[in-house]
């Protein structure tokens, strides 16, 4: 096939991922699924280059074949890139629909030529609004563009887990809602292509109304982190927490900052800011990732983290779900999370893709206990 002799061209790619060897033949049979596994694992290739595959051998339909849901505006600007890398030269045509720009702006890239359709859950919902709102919709055309969805066929809510815990259920319901039913002039149903680093109730609900009839393909029988991730642990008093962060970008020798991309992790915005400003006091290239950054923000911080211009970002955890930062060698807990999937979250941005990591959590001894065990984990 076309999409096996590009990953050839354009990717150093050896062998499928565990989770690519179980869920791209189970999408390319047209059963729903839903996949659970941990991050860092090529979920995005695992139901894209199926859909990539599929959607090129579709006789062209003039309206949107596949809607791809994400948790931000970042992890749909990821999958947009990847979707393209392969989409482009098989001409399969993708966009993105997400608060970047103007619900109008958003409208032009609607032409008929459009094949999938990435974005975020509220944006999405109001281009589906919007169009049943319109007194006389009509065709999709470039002078009338719109969200047309009665042609899909595919649909993934990818981090699912994620993406519920964001408060983002009521509106990837409304637009399940919104999607096309079978009748007697349309036996097909679509394909639901659901992912989650885990199956928390809210997922397993929501599955169980939306594709009662699916393939679970779970490679996270526990909740575990990468085996690529060295996890340390590290008793200290919130007053020492930045002398010990310090300490690390000092110093050489096994536990070092010095080399290598950190990514620092704490609970609230305030702290996060303080302690960006605390490391730049110390000459170190630090920036604050929160959700008072702007995308334009959020963009030039990543875009120079990747490039080396940062050497560490402070972040809270809403603004890094789903984020794949290349090269990624540290996180570091500076406040313990709040629950086991914010820890799997936090840890798997390191490890990525067979990369080895290193995961550090500060931990006030006086006031929580942590504990560690075979890669499973129990904050108490």
């Amino acid at each position: 096939p076309p999409i096996l002799e590009l990953i050839a061209d354009q990717t150093t790619w050896e062998r499928p991922t565990a989770i690519q060897r179980v869920v791209v033949p189970a999408v390319l049979t047209g059963q729903s699924v839903v996949a659970s596994a941990c991050t860092g694992q090529g979920k995005t290739a695992a139901f894209g280059l199926p859909i990539l595959n599929l959607i090129h051998n579709y006789k062209k339909m003039a309206a949107p074949l596949a809607l791809i849901l994400a948790p931000s505006y970042d992890l749909a600007s990821q999958i947009l890139e990847d979707l393209n890398l392969f989409g482009n030269p098989l001409g399969v045509h993708s966009v993105i629909l997400s608060n970047e720009s103007t619900y109008e702006k958003q409208l032009q890239r609607l032409d008929p030529t459009v094949d999938i359709i990435v974005g975020t859950p509220g944006r999405i919902l109001t281009h589906i609004k919007k169009s049943m709102e319109a007194a006389d919709p009509g065709a999709l055309t470039i002078t009338n563009p719109r969200l047309d969805l009665s042609r899909l066929r595919h649909f993934v809510v990818d981090e699912c887990d994620r993406l519920f815990g964001l408060g983002f259920l009521p509106d990837v319901q409304a637009i399940w809602q919104a999607l096309p039913r079978p009748d007697h002039r349309m036996q097909r149903t679509v394909q639901m292509v659901i992912t989650s680093a885990t199956i928390v109730p809210a997922v397993h609900n929501f599955i169980l109304r939306v594709a009662p009839v699916h393939r679970l393909l779970d490679l996270n029988a526990t909740l575990a982190v990468p085996k690529t991730v060295t996890q340390l642990l590290y008793e200290v008093s919130k007053p020492r927490k930045l002398s010990l962060l310090l300490h690390f970008l000092k110093r050489r020798g096994n536990v070092s900052l010095r080399e290598g991309k950190v990514l620092v992790f704490t609970r609230t915005i305030s702290r996060c800011e303080r302690i960006a400003e605390g490391l730049r006091e110390k000459r170190y290239t630090a920036a604050a990732l929160n959700s008072d950054c702007t995308n334009a923000q959020r963009k030039a911080i990543l875009t120079d983290f990747a490039l080396g211009h940062i050497s560490v970002v402070v972040a809270t955890d809403i603004a890094t779900r789903g984020l794949d930062i290349p090269g990624l060698t540290h996180v570091i807990n500076f406040d313990v999370p709040n629950n086991v999937e914010d820890y799997i979250h936090r840890v798997g941005r390191t490890g990525r893709a067979g990369e080895k990591g290193t995961a550090i959590t500060f931990v006030c001894k006086e006031k929580e206990e942590f504990y560690l065990n075979d890669h499973q984990l129990v904050v108490r």
